[in-house]
Order: structure tokens, then C-alpha cells, then sequence
């Protein structure tokens, strides 16, 4: 070093203290901006050979000793402080930089500039994504440690607010609690709290949160903000009425637009959440305009995607695909990511529902490249739900509970019941896939109660919906019935009613009555919901009841139907995506039923067959022996109708059977029995007396022998 730093002059030794405190080179023009005699300083110091310049950005000479730099950063004073976070953050070529607006807020923080250097820390934040946003806040945390009073409740709190718009709900209850550290009695601290809990899905100690900062504040427009928070917790847990109440007292008491949307945003869900979807189209609309003429975009926004939803739910789905498509595009052009990111999920909704599953998944994908806009676990939990439905549809069975539990770790107890009943409910479906019915009738008991305590109508008719079908698969047809029933009479639109009249005539054909006219009514209903797996199901279960009817020109229409359904479905499907789809068990029964009316068409051509006589029900518990030659199980009895529906149920798989029985007790008739529920009915069923061959014989008769074994 040709000159001790001790020697320089003042300029010279600001300029040297702005350059250490930096960390980085600055540029010439900024460090002139900033300091006094900044070029003569420069030009010392480069004389000197302990700094360079080149392309208008002045650097430390590597060669220069790092403690005694070290030294004049600590010793730096206030005016050397801001000058170098105003140099680190401007110049002629400055670019939007993170690390250096952090770096010039740490600087101003030391200068006791906390305004300053909450603005700066804020221009960190806009201009980052969500993992170096994480260790902005580390570092901003460390920074501001050792502030206390007033100014570092504020900065505290500023950074609160901050996380929890971005969706850093772990940072902002950080924050939060170091506040709290400085001032307990902080109602703003309890607010943002409360936010937090909620986003982190934490619904009863959120609670707590929000109620004492109630109690902590007197300041009305304070006041009504709590009152929001708390309207939109009750109405997460279900509670509308309370949600409608605490609402109406935050409209009442707000002061500015922004509390007061929040308040009407929360009237408008319960309003969803009742299903009457005019009532909330209109009402979106009105806070969508109030918002408009008030400059409120956040608020804007979220009405119009809100009225969306309302759209939606009425089945308009092109009109809530446009004003969606709208929202993304003004939400970009106004960084509002939050909006996008619900506006996606909301669009994948709808591509679902139209049975274009790609667009749908492109577009929940879209959704979880915003992780910090989904504002905490709930939203991002919601997303999750929906990939694993989807997935479980397609036939991705593994993928959708790899989703499944990736999304249960997001709940947190306490958690929004709607959404727990959510879950709840597509691993009762995913369990049913995979045919544990012990673990899916778990999962719907659980369901249910999580439904019933959210208030959502639709969520509980899902749930018993798909009760409905475990109870079914299990053979339990008095909760089978309880389910449909209530299932019925809470369907409120198509699609839940045709999936309510497709459940009673599977309950029907497993009790042994007629049940062609539930199925009729269900596929009416299906139509008009447009709803492709529904109309596949109920084609596949009308082929069955036609054909059991005798009616085989029905049921070869109705098959041909489902396979058109199911190629229509399929074709629009990525090829892999294809392939597990058309290995779904559904899918493949259908294909053999296929087969089977095609080869009962072909035996009919052949030769004429004896018509099958229906006989009349018979009175309740009475059991009558079948005439003389029937080979048919005849029978009202509770066991003699459990066993027909264990009957229906194994006949369906392509497994061995062992049927036990002491002699005269109708093995036989079980057997004959199952092969006609088969979907080999149409073909030969070979009885074969073991015990009347010998073990020799016996070997050939079952595997065949080859030409001379036995001479």
C-alpha cells in the first residue's frame, strides 16, 4: 500500500468509508451525488492506487488491508452512513438491486434514519422472489435487533405487514413476536398476529389473537379492521351468522375504503357459501365499482374475482372463464400477483369441469409458481386438494395421494373445517380406489363432521356423496340410504343431483328392485351438467339394468354411448396421462362389458335363446324355494340379501373364489350366481366334481395331458 489510510485526506477517507460500507463498488456519479468533493477524494485515492475505476464504477483495491477497512466502516459516521446507502442505491445505470436496497437500509438503521430505511428494506422486498425475500428477512431481522421504543415497534410491525401481504406468514408471526416483545399491550401487534395464525391455518389460536387485539384497541377505524379479520375467521370456521355480524359491524364503524370492502368481501362469501348465487353476483358487482371509482385495485380486484366464482357457480362457465382470463391480465399489468394466482386456480376449476384436463393442469400449475401470492398454507392447500382430485380422476392414483399428504402437512389443527372435510373427503376416495374400504368409511365419519361444522351446503353434500359410494362398496345399505337421502335433498345443482340419482339406483339394483328410472333421472341430469365421468357411469349402469331387463338394443345403445365418452375423454388426455386413464378399473370394466354384450350379440345370431321370465317381488321377509329346475336365488331375507350383494360385489373382480359351505347349503347356486353377475356371463361356466375323480384324472381333467401318458 503506498500510503497509510491515516494520511488520506477527508474526502478521500469518506469516499474510502463509503466504499467499505458498501461491500461493493459504486458508481462515480453516485458517490459524487452523495458526498461533497467526492471526485477529489476519488482521484486521491486512485493516485494512491487503492481504488480503480473503469465504466464509471469506482472499486476497492483487492491489496487493501480488510481489518483496517473494517475498522473505518465501524467508525463511520452519520453523514458517511446515508451517503453510502444513497450511493447504493442510484445512479445514472442503477438497476433495481434487493441486495443493495437491504444493504443501504442496514446503513440507515445504524444512522438512525428507521423511515429511510423501512422504505428501502420495502423496495428489497418488491423487487425479489420468495427465497431471497427469506433471507432478506434474516438479515433484516438481525438489523433492526437492537432498536427498540417506539421506532422499533414500528419497523417490527411494517415488516409484518409486509410478510403478510406477501404470503410469509412463518416471518410475519416472527415479527410479530418480537414486537410483542417491545410492547405486549400492542393491538396492532395482536391484528397482524391474528393474520398470521389464519394464513398458517391455525383458526383457534388466530382467535385469540384477533379477540385481544379487540379488547386492546380504542381507535374505531382499528376497531373495524379487527372486526373484519374476525368476520372472515368465522366465517373459515362456518359460523355465518357470526361472520354476517361481525361484518356488518366493520362496514359500520370503517373508515376507509380499504376496511370497509373487507367487510363487504366476507358478506359476499356467506353469501356463496348459501348458494344463492345472484345474491352474491350483484353484490360483487356493486364492490367492484365502489372499488373502481375509489382507487382501490387490491379491492378491485378481489371483487371481481369473487364475482367470478359466483358466475361460475351458476354454471356460466365462459363468462367466468372471460372475466378470469381479464383479471390475469390486469393483475400483471398491475404486479397484483395474489389476484393472478387465485384467478388461475379458478381457471382450472373450469377447464376440469369442461373435461379439459390439460389446460387444468397447466393451470394449477400456474397457481403454485405463486407460493407467496396464495397468501400462507390454507390457500396453497386448497390448490393441493384440487391436483389430487384431479389426479385421482384420471386414474393417477399414486400421484394423488403423493399430493394428498404433501397437502395435510399445510393443515394445521384448528384449521378451516370446509377444507379439512375437503381433504378428508378425496382420501376417502383415493382409499375406495384402491378398494380399503375400512380406511375410506374412516375418512368419510371424519369428513362429516368437519362438513356439518363448516355450514357449506355443497361440501357436505359431497362428502355424503361420496359416504354413499364406501357404504355401497361395503355392502352396508341402510347407511347407504341415510347417506343418499340427505345427499338428495342438499343437491343444489345438476351435477350433485345427478350424482344423487345414480347413488339410489345403485342402491335400488343392490337391494334387487327396479331402478331404471332414478338412472334415467340421474342421466338427464348429468347432460345438463355436461359432467363426462358422470354420463360415462351412468351409460355403463343403464347397459347393466337394460341388460338385465332383457332389453339388449338398449344396452348396446348405452354401451356405445359410455365408449364414446370415455374415447372422447380420453383422447383429449397427454398420452401418459392416457394410459393410466384407460387402466382405471372403471374404464376397464366397461371395455369387457363391452366384449361381453358383443359376444351375447353374436351367440344371439347363432342360435335362438330361451327369454328369461321376470318374477314378481316378493313380500317383505318371506323366502320362497325356487320352482323346480330354477337355479336361481330367490329371497327377501336380510341374510339372503346381504348375500346377494357380497355376490354383486366379488363378481365384479377377476380373483379365484372359495365358497364354503356344509352339503345342500347351495355352493353351487352361489357359483352360478356369480357367474352370471360376471362380466363372463356370456360365456360357458364348467362345473367340474373333484371329489368323483381320481388324482391322475383329475390333473388331466383340469391341465389336459399329452398324447399317450396314460398307456
Amino acid at each position: 500500500v503506498p500510503a497509510t489510510l491515516a494520511a488520506l485526506s477527508p474526502s478521500a477517507r469518506r469516499v474510502l468509508a463509503c466504499l467499505a460500507l458498501a461491500g461493493r463498488s459504486l458508481q462515480g456519479s453516485a458517490l459524487e451525488a452523495a458526498l461533497e468533493d467526492a471526485s477529489f477524494g476519488i482521484a486521491a485515492l486512485a493516485s494512491e492506487g487503492l481504488v480503480a475505476e473503469r465504466a464509471g464504477l469506482v472499486s476497492l483495491d483487492a491489496a487493501i488491508d480488510g481489518a483496517s477497512l473494517d475498522a473505518l466502516a465501524a467508525g463511520a459516521s452519520a453523514l458517511e452512513l446515508r451517503a453510502a446507502a444513497k450511493a447504493l442505491v442510484s445512479g445514472p445505470s442503477f438497476e433495481p438491486d434487493p441486495w443493495a436496497f437491504a444493504r443501504a437500509a442496514e446503513l440507515l438503521v445504524v444512522a438512525g434514519d428507521t423511515d429511510g430505511a423501512d422504505a428501502a428494506i420495502a423496495r428489497a422486498w418488491r423487487t425479489t422472489d420468495a427465497q431471497v425475500a427469506s433471507e432478506l428477512h434474516a438479515r433484516w431481522f438481525t438489523a433492526v435487533a437492537s432498536v427498540g421504543g417506539e421506532a422499533g415497534v414500528a419497523l417490527r410491525l411494517r415488516a409484518a405487514e409486509r410478510a403478510l401481504n406477501s404470503g410469509a406468514a412463518l416471518e410475519a408471526q416472527r415479527w410479530c413476536e418480537s414486537a410483542a416483545s417491545l410492547d405486549a399491550r400492542d393491538a396492532t401487534a395482536s391484528l397482524l398476529m391474528g393474520r398470521a395464525l389464519v394464513q398458517l391455518g391455525d383458526l383457534v389460536a388466530a382467535g385469540v389473537s384477533l379477540s385481544r387485539a379487540a379488547s386492546l384497541t380504542t381507535d374505531p377505524e382499528l376497531s373495524a379492521r379487527v372486526s373484519a379479520e374476525l368476520a372472515d375467521l368465522a366465517f373459515l370456521r362456518g359460523a355465518l351468522a357470526d361472520a354476517t355480524s361481525l361484518a356488518e359491524k366493520s362496514i359500520a364503524s370503517a373508515t376507509s375504503i380499504a376496511t370497509h370492502l373487507a367487510g363487504r368481501n366476507t358478506l359476499g362469501k356467506v353469501l356463496l357459501a348459501q348458494t344463492r348465487w345472484d345474491d352474491a353476483d350483484a353484490h360483487f358487482a356493486a364492490d367492484a365499482l365502489e372499488a373502481a371509482s375509489r382507487g382501490e385495485t387490491t379491492g378491485e380486484l378481489r371483487a371481481r374475482l369473487n364475482r367470478a366464482i359466483a358466475v361460475l357457480s351458476k354454471g356460466l362457465l365462459d363468462d367466468a372463464r372471460v372475466m378470469l382470463e381479464r383479471i390475469i391480465e390486469d393483475a400483471a399489468r398491475l404486479g397484483e400477483d395474489r389476484a393472478a394466482a387465485h384467478a388461475h386456480s379458478n381457471l382450472g376449476v373450469i377447464a376440469y369441469r369442461q373435461h379439459d384436463y390439460a389446460s387444468a393442469l397447466a393451470h394449477w400449475e400456474a397457481t403454485t409458481r405463486y407460493p407467496q401470492a396464495l397468501r400462507g398454507r390454507m390457500a396453497t392447500a386448497i390448490t393441493v386438494a384440487n391436483l389430487a382430485e384431479l389426479r385421482l380422476r384420471l386414474g393417477l392414483v399414486d400421484h394423488a395421494e403423493h399430493a394428498l399428504v404433501f397437502g395435510r402437512r399445510l393443515i394445521s389443527a384448528g384449521a378451516a373445517p370446509a377444507r379439512v372435510a375437503h381433504y378428508r373427503r378425496v382420501a376417502a376416495q383415493i382409499a375406495l380406489a384402491r378398494r380399503a374400504t375400512d380406511v375410506a368409511r374412516r375418512e368419510v365419519d371424519a369428513a362429516l363432521v368437519d362438513a356439518e361444522a363448516s355450514g357449506d351446503k355443497d361440501v357436505l353434500q359431497a362428502v355424503l356423496a361420496a359416504g354413499a359410494r364406501v357404504a355401497l362398496e361395503d355392502g352396508d345399505l341402510a347407511r347407504a340410504a341415510s347417506f343418499i337421502g340427505r345427499a338428495s335433498d342438499l343437491a343444489t345443482h345438476d351435477r350433485a343431483r345427478a350424482e344423487a340419482r345414480i347413488l339410489r339406483a345403485l342402491h335400488l339394483r343392490a337391494l334387487g328392485k327396479p331402478a331404471l328410472e332414478p338412472a334415467s333421472e340421474a342421466l338427464s341430469f348429468a347432460r345438463a351438467a355436461g359432467d363426462e365421468d358422470l354420463l360415462a357411469e351412468i351409460h355403463a349402469l343403464l347397459v347393466v339394468l337394460h341388460r338385465d331387463a332383457g332389453d339388449r338394443a338398449t344396452a348396446h345403445a348405452h354401451c356405445a354411448r359410455a365408449i364414446s365418452v370415455r374415447d372422447q375423454m380420453a383422447s383429449s388426455l397427454p398420452t401418459d396421462i392416457r394410459a393410466a386413464y384407460l387402466a382405471k378399473p372403471e374404464v376397464m370394466a366397461l371395455a369387457r362389458l363391452q366384449a361381453s354384450l358383443a359376444d351375447s350379440l353374436e351367440q344371439d345370431e347363432e342360435s335362438p335363446r330361451t327369454a328369461r321370465v321376470p318374477f314378481a317381488p316378493l313380500s317383505s321377509a318371506q323366502v320362497t324355494v325356487a320352482r323346480e329346475g330354477s337355479r336361481e336365488i330367490v329371497g327377501e331375507d336380510a341374510q339372503i340379501r346381504a348375500l346377494m350383494v357380497a355376490i354383486r360385489k366379488v363378481a365384479r373382480s377377476s380373483s379365484t373364489v372359495l365358497i364354503r359351505g356344509e352339503s345342500g347349503t347351495g355352493k353351487e347356486l352361489v357359483a352360478e350366481a356369480l357367474h352370471a353377475a360376471s362380466d363372463r356371463a356370456s360365456g360357458p361356466l364348467v362345473s367340474v366334481n373333484c371329489a368323483a375323480l381320481v388324482e391322475t384324472l383329475l390333473l388331466s381333467e383340469l391341465f389336459g395331458h399329452e398324447k399317450g401318458a396314460f398307456t
